[in-house]
């Protein structure tokens, strides 16, 4: 008898996983259209649209550093349905005090993306990184970042690993670092290949140092923080969240799913096409990974 209910479980439980998703799932974006973070998950979503067989539903819902939008997303049926994008941002705008909210708000399906970082600077400033730390260590450097964002935990993290006194100048956003960056109104920023490899190519900055663990295949050349003595590492780890207390199998399901999309080959090219990289992280992976950028940042004392 035992063993003939343990099988009527199973199978119920098994016909349930069979038949999710079997609806629109809706996707929230916290952040503008057009965006590095609107860009990649429009690409992974329609691979994940087509891995789970259902139609997933884009709502970019920005402001206040993304942190509006999730906080719709916090409040969200937890039914499987509705998921959302996080990423440091989320951690560096808890500790700054934009938001109450923080990473260990969410449940997690996995990480997706990473975008490679570098430290870009005027063509007036030292190209070997050796002879900028030297020349940040005895003069003030002003760097252009997000406040209260991830570049401005990033150029913190490398102030205090050079022991320099940065002079942080306020933009919105990467279009704006950039600008600045090339306009002679900033001596350094944080940024990804994609949004200033034109400007290098064009002579208006350099980039003298990969903020990655190992080189990059868009740079081979250029040497990374640690292959120069500096311990520092950024990344803008994209990932997929769902409102708490959704049911685990759901989750798991999603979770596989999202793993195959990341070995899909033509997602990949996509992603990276993009100016990024897959970066796939299970959910527990992914969980660690934001619980010590948190203790990081907080660290820092932003």
């Amino acid at each position: 008898m035992i063993i003939f209910v343990l099988a009527i479980v199973m199978t119920a439980g098994s016909t349930v996983m069979a038949d999710y998703p079997d609806d629109v799932i809706e996707f929230t974006i916290p952040w503008s259209p057009g965006g590095g973070s609107d860009t990649l998950m429009r690409i992974t979503a329609n691979y994940l649209s087509d891995e789970l067989g259902v139609d997933i539903v884009i709502h970019n819902r920005p402001g206040a550093s993304g942190t509006m939008g999730l906080r719709e997303h916090l409040d969200e049926p937890n039914d499987g349905y509705y998921i959302g994008q996080v990423h440091e941002g989320l951690i560096v705008s808890h500790h700054t005090g934009v938001t109450d909210l923080n990473f260990d708000d969410f449940d997690y399906v996995g990480g997706i993306t990473n975008s490679p970082q570098y430290l870009a600077v005027s063509n007036d400033l030292p190209s070997d990184f050796d002879e900028f730390v030297e020349y940040a260590q005895n003069n003030q450097i002003h760097v252009g970042t997000t406040m209260a964002g991830i570049p401005h935990a990033q150029l913190a993290m490398l102030e205090e690993a050079i022991d320099a006194n940065f002079n942080y100048v306020g933009y919105e956003g990467t279009g704006e670092r950039v600008e600045g960056l090339a306009g002679g109104h900033v001596d350094a920023i944080v940024v990804d290949y994609a949004s200033g490899y034109e400007y290098v190519e064009g002579g208006y900055f350099q980039f003298i140092a990969a903020a990655t663990e190992e080189r990059t295949d868009d740079l081979p050349d250029l040497e990374t923080f640690q292959e120069l003595g500096v311990d520092v590492t950024w990344n803008i780890v994209r990932s997929i969240t769902v409102p708490p207390g959704t049911d685990a199998d759901r989750v798991a399901v999603l979770e596989e799913a999202l793993g195959n999309v990341a070995e899909n080959p033509e997602f990949q090219e996509d992603i990276t096409n993009a100016g990024a990289e897959v970066f796939f992280m299970t959910s527990e992976e992914l969980t660690e990974y934001y619980s010590e950028f948190d203790e990081l940042v907080e660290e820092l004392g932003m």
